[in-house]
């Protein structure tokens, strides 16, 4: 059964060049969730995304058909949403309106190869991420990590990636399986654990994610470079601490390409 966003909610997806994200899952329970701007509502209960440069996304769309999707807007206000991948299609009215997106037509990479639509199936969190709230969080995730800096010794992520996670401007997301399929939230309050993980002192994710669960968690800020890192998420002091072992590009030129330890 689908579920029919609501007028605020669709205004929220319907966002022009506004931050968003797609989480899908494999059939091993592996999450991964990239910025993905090209999603929009489609008739009640429906939403349509831009098959460009997702090849993860794609395989993983392929081989168990679960998503889900988190939209913001100018002023923090989010929705998200899981949903069911119901098909890919290069012709047509669907294909068509992604087609004249900007970002597409001025593309200097590549053009548009395919059209997905996804079915809505439940709307799981609607918000705001409050401004001082945001600050609040920011400052506490930076004392948080320095005392977590025993619980992550690795050195697996470069520092151009613990430094886009380390800013105050910057929007992420975390994706984490569920029964069936996956969920995704926007992560307040990140900051670096050295090269080797990532403190979420976001309530509202630690809450929410089980302890010892496989997560992803991506982040785009005001430049080009966009980045994804995966690892085992454990709560701690109220907290989530995640230790990273797999890094991820998320932008063009090349998407999905693994720059761990470099």
């Amino acid at each position: 059964m689908v579920t029919t966003l609501s007028e605020r909610q669709t205004a929220i997806l319907a966002g022009d060049m506004q931050p968003k994200f797609l989480a899908s899952i494999n059939a091993a329970g592996q999450p991964n969730v990239v910025p993905l701007l090209s999603i929009v509502p489609l008739e009640p209960g429906r939403a349509a995304f831009a098959e460009f440069m997702i090849w993860k996304t794609k395989a993983n769309l392929l081989e168990t058909g679960r998503t889900a999707f988190l939209a913001l807007d100018g002023k923090l206000n989010y929705v998200t949403a899981t949903g069911r991948f119901t098909g890919f299609t290069k012709a047509g009215p669907v294909f068509d309106a992604m087609a004249i997106q900007s970002m597409f037509r001025f593309n200097p990479y590549n053009g548009l190869r395919a059209a997905g639509t996804i079915d809505i199936e439940t709307v799981e969190a609607e918000g705001q991420i409050p401004t001082l709230g945001l600050v609040a969080s920011h400052l506490k995730a930076g004392r948080l990590a320095k005392a977590a800096a025993g619980l992550a010794t690795s050195r697996v992520m470069p520092v151009q990636v613990a430094e886009k996670f380390s800013r105050l401007k910057a929007i992420k997301a975390i994706a984490w399986p569920v029964t069936g399929g996956v969920k995704v939230l926007p992560a307040a309050g990140v900051a670096p654990i050295g090269r080797g993980g990532l403190l979420i002192a976001d309530p509202a994710v630690a809450s929410a994610v089980p302890d010892g669960s496989r997560v992803a968690v991506s982040v785009i800020t005001l430049d080009p470079n966009a980045y994804q890192v995966k690892g085992t998420a454990r709560v701690w002091r109220g907290a989530l601490v995640v230790e990273v072992d797999e890094v991820y590009t998320a932008a063009p030129p090349v998407p999905g390409r693994s720059c761990a330890g470099a």
